[in-house]
């Protein structure tokens, strides 16, 4: 399945698409966590994240199907 990120997570990781082997029915959680195991420095941003799959917004217990794209989407802060 691919990751897609936005924000500090490209520069985090070095890009905004990342390829993931995972395990059939796995959740938006597990993912994060394979995520977060390949790159330790996104850690303490991960709990923040809002997830996706297109435009609908997902629960970490989402199952997830092979062909998803999982959106994580940081917060946003400005003025």
């Amino acid at each position: 399945m691919n990751i897609t990120c936005y924000g500090i997570l490209i520069q985090l990781t070095g890009g905004s698409a990342h390829h993931f082997d995972l395990a059939a029915n796995a959740t938006v959680q597990m993912a994060l966590d394979a995520f977060e195991a390949r790159f330790p420095s996104t850690s303490e941003r991960l709990v923040r994240c809002a997830c996706a799959i297109g435009t609908q917004m997902v629960a970490r217990e989402y199952v997830l199907d092979a062909s998803d794209t999982l959106v994580i989407i940081p917060p946003v802060s400005g003025g």
